[in-house]
């Protein structure tokens, strides 16, 4: 990625140890496959939702222990993918 703004927000993920990037910046997920060749996984907030949804995790409503999560982040979620593009 050329010097930008984003490359700058997506170094700092790598950085951080993030595990996804969520972006509708067609630029950045064109990059998605090399990205993940270094950890982070560059996709849509509708594309995290659908890979959550295909592994079966938001059917999940307890944890492995059995204990309720917290289901906030779902709200967010929902509400980012509802937005146009």
């Amino acid at each position: 990625m050329k010097p930008s703004a984003d490359r700058g927000l997506v170094e700092e993920a790598i950085v951080r140890g993030c595990h996804a990037f969520l972006t509708r910046d067609r630029k950045i997920l064109a990059k998605a496959p090399h990205l993940a060749q270094m950890g982070l996984l560059a996709v849509s907030p509708t594309g995290l939702r659908d890979e959550l949804a295909f592994s079966g995790e938001l059917g999940m409503v307890a944890g492995a222990d059995g204990c309720m999560c917290d289901n906030h982040k779902w709200h967010h979620l929902a509400r980012a993918c509802r937005v146009a593009a």
